[in-house]
């Protein structure tokens, strides 16, 4: 019998999984869903939201990330 193609993981399988997988996932709700590459366009518009945001963030003591960090939120 085959697994479902969507199956909930805990959050240790997920972060697991994404130390040597080349394709990266958001992580939500338990369920993993793979990440599209970036785009130049995408990579533009992140770079200006990237600028805006930052003196904001840190005169309020935070740090903005472009890409590539986890990232837990907890709404709620």
């Amino acid at each position: 019998m085959r697994e479902p193609a969507f199956r909930r993981v805990s959050v240790e399988e997920y972060l697991r999984s994404e130390q040597d997988n080349p394709t990266r996932h958001d992580y939500i709700d338990g369920f993993l869903y793979a990440q599209a590459g970036a785009s130049r366009v995408y990579n533009v518009i992140a770079g200006n939201l990237h600028v805006a945001l930052h003196a904001a963030a840190r005169a309020q003591g935070c740090q903005v990330y472009q890409s590539d960090m986890k990232v837990r939120v907890t709404l709620g």
